[in-house]
């Protein structure tokens, strides 16, 4: 009995510490190094797309410029153009990204990486990759 009041009483610990560590803050830079594919539905890729056909792997940064609370703001900005995005810390525990054309489902390796995967699916093509956010500053 008093081993498994232990291990409860432990476990309610852990969660607690988890629930009131506070919310990280994101604002800065982070590296993003994707690995993925594009696949196109018509002649040519979207105006926000930032792979090319046959394209696997695809590097840039994204800049958070502003977060309140869990909410944040921020601009990808990739090889083929910059692209703004929104995104929320969610109850979960994860990050949770949307842009003009996707959405991205992120999770906190620790304070200086993330990793995720990232989709889209329009008229023009289809994306879809893994990708890891390293924190730059």
């Amino acid at each position: 009995m008093k081993t498994l009041l232990a291990v409860l009483s432990s476990i309610v610990l852990l969660s607690c510490s988890t629930l009131f560590a506070g919310v990280p803050s994101l604002l800065g830079t982070w590296q993003i190094q994707a690995d993925g594919a594009v696949m196109l539905h018509g002649p040519s890729l979207g105006k926000y797309t930032h792979w090319t056909k046959g394209e696997t792997k695809l590097t840039g940064t994204a800049q958070v410029l502003s977060q309140t609370d869990r909410t944040i703001k921020g601009v990808f900005h990739m090889p083929k153009g910059d692209e703004p995005f929104i995104g929320v810390i969610g109850y979960d525990g994860g990050l949770h990204l949307v842009d003009d054309d996707g959405f991205a489902d992120l999770r906190f390796v620790n304070k200086k990486k993330l990793e995720g995967v990232y989709r889209h699916i329009t008229a023009t093509d289809s994306v879809i990759c893994n990708s890891i956010w390293t924190r730059v500053k």
